[in-house]
Parts: C-alpha cells; sequence; structure tokens
C-alpha cells in the first residue's frame, strides 16, 4: 500500500464491508493519486474491446491521456452536471489498476510486480468537449468526472484475467463484458506508460471500457440530471454514483480499503 494511504487508513477506525473482511475509511478520493493514466481508445461507436463490431478500428498501440487529480470522487458522491460547459455527458465502466512499487522502464514480465491492487472507475466523458478539441484532456477532465470505489482490493485477492464487468443506467444494462476482452492487458499498458514516464506509488491506470456507451447508441444517449449510474465488476463490488440534480442518490463520498 502507498505509504500516504497507509497513515489514513492506521488513523481510522476499522468496520466491516459486508464482504467477510475487514474494511476501512481511506483518504478522500482526490488525494489519492498524482494523476490518472488512461490507456483506451473509444468515441466513434463504442468502447474499445474485443466486443467492438469487426468493422471498428482497432489501434495498434495504446492511446494515452490523462485525467487531472481533480476528476477523483468517490463512492455515492454526486457527480457534477456542468450545466452550460457539456451537454454529451458520457459514462466508461473500467477496471483501475493502483500502482504500489514505482519504477520507469518496466519490462512486461515484471510489470505485475509493481500492481498493488485493483478498483472500479467511471470514466465519465464530455463527448462535445473530446470532439471539439484536438487533445481529450478538456473532455475527460471536468471536476468530478470519475468516480472510483467502492474500495481497493488487493492484488493477491483478484483475478483481473477473468472477470465479469458490467454497467447500469437507471436500472437499464448498457455495457456486459469480461475484462479478459481488452485489448491491451496490464502488463503491456504499464511497460507502454513506463518507458519515458516514471510510475509513481498511488498512480492508477483505467485500462478501457467495453462497448454499449451513450455515444455509441442509435441515437446517442446522454447522462442527464439524476441519472443514476451504477458499474459492477465481479470481485471488486459496485461503484454507484448520481448525476447531480433531479432524485437525490446516496450522499457518502469516502471509499475504502479491503483487508485480506
Amino acid at each position: 500500500m502507498p505509504r500516504a494511504w497507509r497513515r489514513k487508513v492506521r488513523a481510522s477506525r476499522w468496520r466491516s464491508c459486508g464482504w467477510g473482511h475487514r474494511c476501512a475509511p481511506a483518504a478522500t478520493s482526490s488525494a489519492w493519486a498524482r494523476t490518472i493514466a488512461r490507456t483506451q481508445r473509444e468515441f466513434a461507436a463504442s468502447g474499445f474491446d474485443q466486443s467492438a463490431g469487426a468493422a471498428e478500428a482497432v489501434p495498434n498501440v495504446p492511446v494515452v491521456f490523462t485525467k487531472t487529480p481533480e476528476t477523483l470522487i468517490g463512492h455515492a458522491a454526486a457527480i457534477p452536471r456542468h450545466q452550460g460547459v457539456t451537454g454529451q455527458m458520457d459514462y466508461e465502466a473500467e477496471l483501475a489498476v493502483v500502482i504500489g512499487r514505482g519504477g520507469r522502464g518496466i519490462a512486461r514480465e515484471h510489470a505485475m510486480e509493481h500492481v498493488w491492487g485493483y478498483t472500479i472507475a467511471n470514466d465519465v466523458t464530455a463527448r462535445d468537449l473530446q470532439k471539439r478539441h484536438a487533445q481529450w484532456f478538456l473532455g475527460k477532465s471536468l471536476d468530478g468526472f470519475c468516480p472510483l470505489g467502492p474500495w481497493l482490493t488487493t492484488a493477491d485477492a483478484f483475478t483481473p484475467q477473468d472477470a465479469a464487468m458490467r454497467c447500469w443506467v437507471n436500472d437499464e444494462l448498457r455495457q456486459d463484458a469480461n475484462v479478459n476482452q481488452m485489448i491491451f492487458d496490464i502488463p503491456g499498458l504499464i511497460e507502454t506508460i513506463s518507458r519515458g514516464i516514471a510510475l509513481q506509488p498511488g498512480d492508477i491506470i483505467l485500462t478501457g471500457t467495453p462497448a454499449g456507451v451513450g455515444i455509441g447508441m442509435s441515437p446517442p444517449r446522454f447522462l442527464g440530471q439524476g441519472d443514476h449510474i451504477r458499474i459492477e465488476i465481479e470481485g471488486l463490488g459496485v461503484l454507484s454514483n448520481r448525476v447531480e440534480g433531479g432524485s437525490s442518490g446516496p450522499s457518502s463520498s469516502v471509499t475504502g480499503v479491503r483487508d485480506v
């Protein structure tokens, strides 16, 4: 566990998370990571994993961009609507990899030694901003655009090679895939990013989203006030957030660490 997180956990009160493990409230999510390195390509008709249509242009190498630390919010926190800034809010269910041991020039055969654990992320995206600007930074980095949680699960307690991933919007199943369908595996992503950029403990890599995002529907279906997004990854729990406005959802904004 990254040292700064460990200090927070030691100072907290342990409680049950309902999974038969001890769980502790952790730092507010905005304090977790130096940055988010997120590798994926989407936007045209779906997220890019192997469940995308055969006509999709599958990238030869990962497309890498960043999201600011200010995008991070916790499980059950409200996602800011940013009315007047974007009219095309979209969701992306993703597996998030938490780096525990830093390094640069990490070879893929040693990449998993640098992984501390995993959690669930929603890479909320302003599609109109993403399309309007040559780079994706603004469309991906509006404040509150990366819900993360509900817990951190250590690497020895989760098998990323085979876990179902599902996303519901207002109880309608939108995304249904398995993490083993990713085009670029976790070791390959770590190797690519670390070639010239030193990864630091606490960095978070979002690994890509499956088909079923709003921009890929005909017509596109974007998020609105009060919409409820629920993402489940088998073995990691359920991340649940609501877009601010409309019907109010849960108000807690803390995440936690799953102790195994």
